[in-house]
């Protein structure tokens, strides 16, 4: 038995890194980080400072070159440097802007004196470092962008300081020198601002260094744990190490639940109610993780360390196994609530065939549900291990049986309860099979992956199915009405301030309204009011005096009083909105439609009116620009934009977008009975709801069959992988190199690397081939609108000489108006620029407006266009995040002069292609994972059929003894492994005659020498009993006085030369027998203390037992053989002691799991290192006398009691001679086969 203190190294390491993760959370939640950021900004930007002052003076001679400088290499090579930078070069000549390096932003035309002056400035949509330089008339100006500020932000437009300063999102900065101690100064020493980060520290990378160790403390406290029992165990307290096991993991937990610490953990998205929330005791997705992680290793700790006892002969019956099942059932109830919820009630992805979709979060969420199913598993391996083998029937009807367990719980919903009850019933049968048939690992993971796969499909398929049913239920009730709450909330506000705004008065103080008035007035609303959620809107402004006229309908139309038109309108279908000026217009077109009208007094009886005409933006439910132009905290069509989407109002459709072809009425979908309905059509689902004359539906494609497909072969490999890791961590295997491996696993191996290699590659080779023809053919869709548009521009404007914004003709106002007509033809955005560069007309004005980008041309392509001729110029362009084709081409008159420049920026169809793309990489993902799966398992199924003759003739070779019978092998096949089993057949037959021959050899051999020892043995005595005869012949002859004593010493000598032959015979005797061994159950330390009186009385010798006192040892063995290997090496042990010595006989008894260990030692003189060979060699013998027979026969006996025998010695120290038994229960009447195949 173990004793000693309990290792206390795990424990200590656990508190050093314990230390050391709040160490780093104390200096992450300082300002070291701050400080840090601050100090490597002014590094960075003291870098910048240098390469905007190299791109300045290295314009200097461009420039000095006059206009010939435009396109040269130089130049585009200064440019690009300054791009990387993010740095803007302006050219002015005569305070005149001629030419820019990019088009991020808007400058004036005409250089302000004082604009520049500063060295940090705010321009359009940013703040930036400004330097400039002077070479003649011209006026060269770098700009550095600093930080970005659209006034919105979404996933393309984003807010916050250039990525190139690695500052966190959600710093930002003043200019207040005083406003906080992080400060950013010029390479000069001049103060720009100081950092103001945020109060609540946001998440950034240094977070990971005190996450990292939390995680390793947290592992540790798990190791520490396991140490602990296990010591605590081998000590004798296995149950007060089980509980106090229990303790710790429960107190962790509950110091991460309640204590909410370590607190570094809430700053994290995985302990974030956000993504998912059970309930107060698992409140979040990492709660539940760490809780799924202390039950599996709680769950593999009960399983190791609760030992039971060895199964009977006697089969349980159908009562005690369905009893011991429905603890189980109870189990996978659990797990199957957990499952779900975890599904339904999260904002995470679980639908495998959506890979691109899936996150960090998917992974944790099936972690933890993999983790858990641990506890059912070895619960229900545990019965069976214990129990015995009840049999299929049994086993399969207990399993039916306590499956009733779900019907409480399933009650009404047959599918569920058919799907766990499957899974329990193939679950538990799965487990009895491998646990009866001992299958390899490899078999006992496919098969467990396979039924867990199968069940996750079911789950994730079932309950994504209602949390989306549910969402689009919400969904359906929104969009069923045309008022929009949030909007009406917003006007609400605005109204105060808007009908107060004495800019807007000054600026409405106009006799005659003019274009740019509308231009001025409509951007202003836009930058001030009309933003963020009011991208979910069209706006259109209308500006007029009191008696001004507006044109109706369509062409030239009819003239009607200004006020008179918009106040029919309100009068017509207006709602107004209390105590304001903007009314709702029901306008039964299915969007949300409001009016505002605001009027101004400037005397004399003159009144203007500014009429705001806001309409809801169907096209937010296409992709492109309206990604690009709505604020991320107001996109309220963004659920919809995997769905097809119609509206009908009085039973006429009046919206309908996505993939779906919806009818005209709604007649065919509508049910008179229910308001809600969920019904399939033309594979498609579709979600309807009726609010009075209004119904809306929703639809989307149904599941199809290869995505069920797809998704268990993710669910299959996930799940296989990661047991397989579970594994590898837990059993902590040798790493063999392919010299190592059997010649079956060689040959997986081979077949899987060539098909992970091959389909790895062919899927890389079809996706780039893809994407470069999915680029072609949106290039050539490019140039054929390109083409349309301008045929189109042609007709409309091939009379004109020249260009300006105030163009229009009977059927547009303005130019701008026929570009958004011929964008909604065309589904494409359209600019027209001058020949100097700067914007004329586009179709799309709230990109600019909104100061996204500048309004002038891309200074490469007005360099290929303009200087180097080409007839068109295609190139990619860059807007926030956004990278999209851009499309430029020469637009000529009727009389061939040149008018302007046509751009097509075709990013609204951008994203159409990135989701084209996208989908087609997941495509072949999907595929790719399938064919792997499919290829993997036919690879392991044909290598095992292929090599499981291979392995039978290998088990046959290696069972083939010398003397012993082996049987011939029949294989049909006709090939190479046919002909080795021919060979082996041969093999066997010649090794039958080999070792009768050998055999007859052999007991010829044996018996000469065996005659040999045995004259040998007996020819000793026989000479001094001859030599005796021959001298008492002689003294009775000669008459020696004294015969009678002679005789009686004669005699006596005469009987003891008897004995000793007696005793020789009896000794060969014994050896040369086949022992007959009747075995039963023997108390090995009650024979040990027998043995020992036997020599209690020998002198100057201790005897001494060293076995555990707590519990009785029991070895299945002949009880007379076992006195006879004791007596021997007790008495051989007694026999090497040294006369004088005082000798110490010990005996030792260890129990290590299903082996008993006995060790008799001495402290006598040793064994020679030269005869320690041969101490087990027939008649070889360290006396001077004796046969050399007892350690033979000590060893015959060991062995067939089932055990084996070795020793150590060390010479003047002393030798010790162990054993090792089986061991058996006291009471077990199991049948034992031992070496020598007694049962």
């Amino acid at each position: 038995m173990r004793s000693g203190k309990i290792k206390t190294t795990p424990l200590m390491l656990t508190l050093v890194f314990a230390l050391l993760a709040i160490a780093a959370e104390l200096v992450y939640s300082g300002n070291f980080e701050y400080r840090f950021r601050t100090k490597r900004f002014n590094r960075i930007l003291h870098e910048k400072e240098k390469i905007m002052e190299q791109c300045l003076e290295g314009m200097k001679p461009v420039l000095a070159r006059g206009e010939t400088h435009h396109g040269s290499v130089v130049e585009n090579d200064l440019f690009a440097v300054a791009e990387k930078n993010r740095i803007t070069l302006l050219e002015y000549m005569g305070k005149k802007l001629i030419y820019w390096s990019d088009t991020d932003f808007d400058v004036p035309e005409v250089l302000p004196d004082s604009l520049y002056t500063n060295p940090f400035v705010f321009v359009e949509n940013g703040w930036f470092l400004a330097k400039s330089t002077e070479a003649g008339n011209e006026k060269l100006i770098a700009l550095m962008r600093i930080r970005s500020e659209y006034g919105f932000e979404n996933e393309i437009i984003r807010n916050g300081f250039v990525s190139d300063f690695r500052i966190p999102e959600g710093v930002d900065f003043s200019r207040n020198k005083k406003a906080s101690d992080f400060h950013v100064f010029k390479s000069d020493g001049t103060f720009l601002f100081a950092l103001v980060f945020p109060e609540t520290k946001p998440k950034t990378p240094f977070i990971y260094i005190p996450l990292l160790l939390w995680v390793i403390t947290f592992i540790l406290i798990i190791y520490s744990s396991l140490c602990l029992v296990r010591q605590m165990t081998e000590r004798g307290h296995k149950t007060a190490g089980l509980l106090t096991c229990f303790l710790i993991f429960l107190a962790s937990y509950l110091v991460v639940l309640l204590l909410r610490r370590p607190s570094i953990l809430f700053a994290t998205d995985l302990f974030s109610a956000y993504k998912y929330s059970m309930n107060d005791f698992i409140p979040t997705l990492g709660h539940l993780l760490m809780l799924s992680v202390l039950i599996s290793v709680m769950s593999v700790t009960l399983y190791n360390f609760i030992k039971v006892g060895q199964p009977g002969n006697r089969k349980p019956g159908y009562l005690i196994v369905t009893l011991l099942l429905i603890p189980s059932a109870l189990l996978v109830v659990i797990f199957n609530s957990m499952f779900s919820h975890l599904v339904f009630n999260s904002n995470i992805n679980f639908e495998t065939y959506k890979v691109l979709d899936l996150d960090l979060f998917s992974l944790a969420g099936f972690v933890s549900v993999l983790l858990l199913v641990t506890l059912p598993y070895l619960y229900t391996l545990k019965i069976f291990r214990t129990i015995g083998d009840p049999g299929f029937k049994t086993v399969f009807f207990s399993a039916a049986s306590a499956s009733l367990v779900f019907v409480p719980f399933h009650i009404k919903d047959l599918p569920a309860f058919a799907a766990i009850s499957a899974f329990f019933l193939a679950g538990t049968i799965t487990i009895w099979l491998l646990n009866r048939r001992s299958g390899n690992i490899f078999t006992r993971l496919v098969a467990i992956s396979l039924i867990l796969g199968l069940y996750s499909l079911f789950i994730v398929t079932r309950q994504s199915e209602r949390k989306s049913e549910e969402n689009v239920k919400i969904e359906l009730v929104t969009y069923s009405t045309e008022n929009d709450p949030t909007a009406e909330h917003f006007l609400l506000d605005m109204w105060p301030v808007i009908s107060s705004d004495t800019v807007l008065k000054s600026m409405m103080d106009v006799i005659f309204f003019e274009n740019d008035d509308a231009v001025q007035i409509s951007d202003y609303l836009h930058s001030k009011y009309f933003n963020g959620y009011w991208g979910n809107f069209e706006m259109n402004i209308y500006l007029c005096g009191r008696n001004d006229p507006i044109r109706t309908g369509s062409g030239r139309g009819r003239q009607e009083n200004c006020f008179s038109f918009f106040e029919d309108r309100i009068v017509t279908s207006g709602h107004q909105l209390t105590g304001t000026g903007f009314y709702f217009i029901d306008s039964k077109k299915g969007r949300s439609s409001y009016m505002g009208r605001l009027f101004f007094d400037y005397g004399d009886s003159r009144v203007n009116g500014l009429f705001i005409d806001l309409y809801s933006d169907i096209k937010v439910f296409q992709p492109g620009y309206s990604e690009l132009l709505l604020d991320r905290k107001y996109h309220s069509y963004a659920s919809l934009k995997d769905y097809s989407f119609a509206k009908y109002i009085n039973g006429e459709i009046v919206i309908a977008t996505g993939e779906y072809s919806y009818t005209k009425s709604d007649a065919e979908y509508v049910d008179k009975i229910t308001d809600y309905r969920f019904f399939r059509a033309d594979n498609y689902k579709h979600a309807l709801y009726r609010n009075g004359n209004v119904t809306v539906i929703i639809s989307r494609p149904l599941l199809s069959a290869p995505d069920m497909i797809i998704s268990a072969a993710y669910f299959f490999a996930f799940i296989f992988v990661f047991y397989n890791l579970l594994l590898f961590l837990i059993r902590r295997p040798v790493i063999k190199r392919p010299s190592g491996l059997n010649f079956r696993q060689k040959m997986q191996l081979s077949f899987i690397s060539i098909l992970l290699f091959s389909f790895t590659l062919v899927a890389i080779v079809v996706a780039s081939l893809a994407v470069r023809q999915y680029q072609s053919r949106h290039y050539e869709n490019i140039r054929e609108k390109l083409n349309s548009v301008y045929l189109e521009l042609e007709n409309a404007l091939g009379p004109e000489r020249n260009l300006k914004p105030v163009w229009r003709n009977n059927e547009n106002s303005s130019l701008d108006e026929l570009l958004v007509n011929l964008s909604n033809v065309f589904n494409t955005d359209i600019n027209l620029f001058s020949r100097t560069g700067f914007l004329i007309a586009t179709s799309r004005p709230e990109i600019y407006y909104r100061n996204l980008t500048g309004r002038r041309m891309n200074n490469l392509a007005s360099i290929n266009l303009i200087n180097l001729k080409k007839s068109e110029y295609f190139q990619k362009e860059k807007i926030g995040n956004l990278e999209y084709v851009s499309a430029y081409v020469p637009f000529y008159n009727d009389a061939k002069e040149f008018l302007a420049f046509l751009n097509l920026p075709y990013f609204r169809m951008q994203s159409v292609l990135a989701k084209d793309i996208s989908n087609m990489i997941v495509a072949v993902i999907n595929f790719t994972l399938l064919l792997i799966v499919i290829a993997t398992s036919l690879a392991v199924f044909i290598s095992s059929r292929l090599t499981s003759p291979l392995a039978v003739l290998s088990s046959r070779l290696g069972s083939v003894e010398l003397g012993k019978k082996s049987e011939h092998l029949s294989y049909s096949g006709n090939d190479e492994v046919g002909d080795l089993v021919k060979q082996y057949n041969r093999m066997v037959d010649e090794l039958d005659e080999s070792a009768r021959k050998l055999a007859s050899s052999e007991r010829e051999y044996a018996w000469r020498e065996m005659a040999k020892q045995i004259a040998h043995e007996i020819k000793n005595p026989l000479t001094p009993m001859k030599l005796n005869v021959q001298q008492l012949y002689k003294s009775w002859k000669d008459g020696v006085p004294g015969f009678e004593k002679k005789i009686e010493k004669f005699t006596k000598n005469q009987i003891e030369y008897i004995d000793n032959l007696s005793s020789i015979a009896s000794e060969f005797s014994s050896f040369a027998k086949i022992p007959e061994a009747r075995p039963v159950y023997v108390n090995l330390l009650e024979q040990v203390r027998t043995t020992f009186e036997l020599f209690r009385n020998t002198g100057n010798v201790s005897f001494r037992i060293n076995a555990p006192n707590d519990e009785e040892i029991y070895i299945y063995a002949d009880k007379e053989h076992i006195n006879s290997i004791l007596s021997n090496l007790i008495k051989n042990g007694i026999q090497s002691i040294l006369p004088g010595q005082e000798g110490i006989i010990k005996v030792t008894i260890k129990k290590a799991d299903d082996r008993i260990l006995v060790s008799v030692s001495d402290n006598g003189s040793g064994i020679p290192e030269s005869f320690r060979d041969k101490m087990f060699t027939p008649n070889f013998t360290t006396k001077s006398s004796g046969t050399g027979l007892g350690l033979s026969i000590v060893k015959r006996y060991v062995e067939t009691a089932g055990g084996r025998i070795w020793f150590e010695s060390e010479t003047g120290r002393g030798s010790t001679f162990h054993m090792e038994f089986p061991a058996v229960s006291q009471g077990d009447t199991g049948p034992y086969v031992l070496h020598n195949g007694i049962k």
